[in-house]
């Protein structure tokens, strides 16, 4: 067959496509490595690694490229990657300096010491003379409390290494260590002038001028930070936040609007300026911002989740719960998405809506089963419900996959320890230790899980470790004082609690403490003049007037107590607290014509304060006024306005009459003139629950508590409501989730541990029920339900 004339062009286009298709393994994988070189340069380190992870394909024992591949992991913040390629990169070819170095450093963040010499010395061995391996030993030896050998060794270096960055880093803290404040200035100021472009050595004088004190000199090092870097929002940040601080809002507010000005199709800009006003709670101006950045970004997950954080922040839980569900309308293969309904489950579990929170939290793990914060949430909610091998189950989950993670250690300890797998709580604790020696959060965990096994030496133990790395820590001391004073050792109890005051003199609950520990010895006196020197120094606490006032009456000295009032309305006529006081006092005395006058001016100053309108009540029904107030109330409610005042002091007169039906006739009509008061929704809800409670009563009530839950997040006495209705519901495993959430933030109140006690004794739960109706009882307050809870116990004992 005759072929056909070829053109030269032709020819050259073939010879380039054979040389091409004939190139070798080795030049391929070069040029793999060369892109993922200039990407992860250029800072791009998705396509750098998609490039890296090419020629590893064609060449799995090429070195450079794992190491490569670590330093694009540590980039992108992702160190269990970086650390697994640096041991790859070494498993190839050990004695790889640059590699060890690397991993000695991971052993030295986690403080295997150990494992850090070794690497340090490995590359040392081979490469005397090699400035960063030089570097990081001088950092072991600061971490080995050898200062003083660090300093010499790094005096000697900076001659010759005057551009490393490090070496000024390190000798300032050497310097630090050694209490030569004046040389960690020097040396941080003559390596930022060496390295004039380097951000973390003007960030370094920046934290040591804040210590110091010498703000006149931030601003400059924040300016040039912001000069060799004009495109990093976060040094924006900064020196915004450095003019915010410096009273210069107008200053800090052009900068936060430039920053958005400068590229308003960045969402992230939009995010870091909104999130700048919000952390300083100025909750207006960032919604403001966010509605202006989702103007320019409608679809945008991240502006919603900062707006529902700022919806939160004001309590205002109907309009996060909505921002959240405009995330679940959009596009839910959004990598947001999961955020969203994690968020959902978050806030109805706040609200104590434990089935709302399970079904969220149920779509967030069906779609992202990896996601350990729902994992976490969901472990959370297993144990509040008492589901404790689930629970635990969960918390395992999370802590493999963040196994340093000290807080869901403490969460998988109570959880064993509720499961009376008491040596499993104890090996969690301890593999904690490893983590951080002394953590005290750890330390206190296992002494509480000593006193359950009454092994109280170890107890006292763990609490005076706590005490000797926390010298300064007067909660610390506290505890350790309480456990004495509970084990009959009086006088290190009293040591102990005198030292508090002295070392916090400008803290209440130091000198009621100490106070108190007086007046449990009977030394009233001394418990007295306790107080009144706390109130000298502190003449407005309400704490230590109040404590002040009932040792004033238990010594029957009423006179005492009001002179006490009376001072404090000297300073202030108008105070509701010593208003209230008056009245107690009057109380103890019975006179009952002063207690009215006294809680007839509480009433007067805050008409919806619902203790001020139960105390007068009580009053008039004692002294047997309690119809003729009703008349006189229901006579101010004929006309408008009808106040929230008149609406709280007649329902509690109703209920002090043991009128119930009267007193819930009244807060319904409280509540169609009042809807968007908390008080009114709860009161008029629990009355419902404690009335032999038909299902649609039941059903009412809860849409009535979680309305007043969302007017009022953070209510213990709602979400004790909440619980209550899921008691009578039968549904006990929600009581005793929203219970539990309950008395995480409240253990004093009787009526809480009532609660509880009740649920955990209809879960079979019978020896934790009966500690909780203990507790109940032990309290010296009456409060509804206290006939039942003793009937209960008795049956339990």
């Amino acid at each position: 067959m005759k072929m056909k004339k070829v053109s030269a062009g032709w020819l050259l286009v073939l010879l380039v496509l054979t040389l091409a298709a004939c190139s070798s393994p080795a030049e391929k994988k070069q040029k793999f490595m060369d892109k993922g070189t200039a990407y992860y340069e250029q800072g791009d380190y998705v396509k750098a690694f998609l490039e890296v992870r090419n020629a590893i394909t064609i060449d799995p024992e090429y070195v450079e490229a794992y190491y490569l591949a670590a330093k694009i992991a540590l980039s992108q913040g992702k160190a269990q990657d970086a650390f697994n390629y640096f041991s790859k990169t070494v498993e190839k070819q050990p004695d790889h300096a640059g590699a060890n170095l690397e991993l000695g450093r991971f052993f030295l963040a986690n403080r295997d010491l150990v494992m850090a010499r070794q690497k340090a010395d490995l590359v040392l061995a081979k490469e005397p003379d090699n400035i960063q391996a030089q570097l990081f030993h001088c950092a072991l030896l600061l971490s080995e409390d050898k200062a003083g050998q660090a300093r010499e060794l790094l005096e000697k270096l900076l001659p010759k290494a005057a551009g490393e960055v490090n070496l000024y880093l390190l000798l300032a803290a050497v310097y630090q260590k050694l209490n030569e404040g004046e040389k960690v200035q020097a040396i941080l100021e003559q390596g930022s002038v060496a390295n004039p472009k380097s951000v973390n050595l003007h960030a370094a004088l920046v934290d040591y001028y804040v210590k110091s004190k010498q703000l006149n000199k931030v601003e400059k090092e924040l300016q040039q930070i912001s000069a060799i870097e004009p495109d990093n929002a976060e040094h924006v940040q900064r020196l915004a936040g450095y003019y915010w601080q410096m009273k210069r809002q107008d200053e800090a507010a052009a900068l936060i609007q430039g920053l958005v000005a400068k590229d308003k199709t960045n969402e992230q800009r939009w995010v870091d300026a909104a999130k700048f006003y919000l952390v300083r709670n100025e909750y207006e101006q960032s919604s403001k911002l966010l509605s202006e950045g989702l103007q320019n970004h409608p679809k945008s997950f991240a502006l919603r989740l900062l707006q529902r954080d700022v919806y939160v922040a004001q309590q205002k839980i109907d309009k996060a719960i909505a921002v959240l569900q405009e995330c679940l309308a959009m596009d839910d293969k959004h990598a947001d998405y999961v955020a969203a309904l994690r968020g959902l489950a978050e806030l109805y579990y706040r609200l104590g809506s434990i089935d709302e929170a399970e079904k969220y939290i149920a779509d967030a793990l069906t779609k992202s089963p990896q996601d350990l914060e729902s994992h976490l949430l969901n472990a959370t909610i297993l144990q509040l419900k008492g589901e404790l091998d689930l629970a635990i189950a969960e918390y395992r989950v999370v802590l493999q996959g963040r196994p340093e993670a000290i807080p869901v250690s403490l969460k998988l300890a109570e959880a064993y320890a509720q499961n009376k797998q008491l040596g499993l709580a104890r090996e969690t604790l301890q593999q904690a230790l490893k983590i951080e020696e002394n953590s005290p959060q750890v330390l206190s965990a296992l002494a509480r899980l000593a006193n359950l096994q009454k092994d109280y030496p170890e107890v006292e133990s763990l609490l005076q470790r706590i005490v000797a790395t926390q010298p300064n820590n007067p909660a610390a001391m506290a505890d350790l004082a309480d456990f004495y004073l509970a084990h009959g050792k009086q006088d290190k109890a009293l040591q102990l609690y005198q030292k508090i005051v002295e070392q916090v003199p400008g803290n209440a609950q130091s000198y009621l403490k100490l106070a108190s520990f007086y007046a449990r010895e009977k030394k009233l006196d001394k418990a007295s003049a306790t107080v009144a020197s706390g109130l000298s120094r502190l003449p407005d606490s309400a704490l230590l007037l109040e404590y002040s006032v009932r040792l004033a009456l238990d010594r029957q000295r009423p006179d005492e107590a009001l002179a006490l009032i009376g001072e404090r309305l000297s300073r202030h006529p108008d105070d509701i607290l010593a208003y209230g006081l008056t009245g107690a006092v009057a109380m103890a005395g019975k006179d009952y014509p002063a207690a009215e006058r006294a809680y007839r001016k509480a009433m007067a100053l805050d008409m919806a304060r619902p203790e001020a309108a139960a105390s007068l009540a009580n009053v008039l029904v004692l002294s047997g006024q309690g119809e003729k107030g009703v008349v006189e109330v229901e006579q101010q409610l004929t006309n408008p306005p009808r106040t929230l005042g008149a609406y709280l002091l007649l329902g509690s007169l109703h209920e002090g009459l043991k009128q119930p039906q009267k007193a819930i006739a009244v807060y319904e009509r409280a509540v169609q003139d009042h809807p968007e008061n908390w008080i009114v929704n709860n009161n008029l809800a629990y009355l419902l629950t404690e009335q032999g409670p038909s299902p649609a009563d039941l059903a009412k009530a809860l849409e009535l508590a979680k309305k007043a839950q969302r007017l009022d997040p953070e209510n213990f006495a709602v979400l004790d409501t909440i619980g209550w209705i899921y008691y009578k519901m039968e549904k006990f495993d929600q009581a005793q989730a929203v219970f539990s959430l309950v008395l995480g933030g409240n253990q004093s109140n009787p009526v809480f541990q009532y609660h509880m006690g009740m649920a955990q004794l209809k879960m079979g739960k019978k020896e934790e029920a009966k500690e909780r109706l203990k507790l109940a009882l032990a309290s010296s307050q009456s409060f509804s339900g206290k006939e039942d809870a003793e009937k209960a116990l008795k049956e339990l004992n």
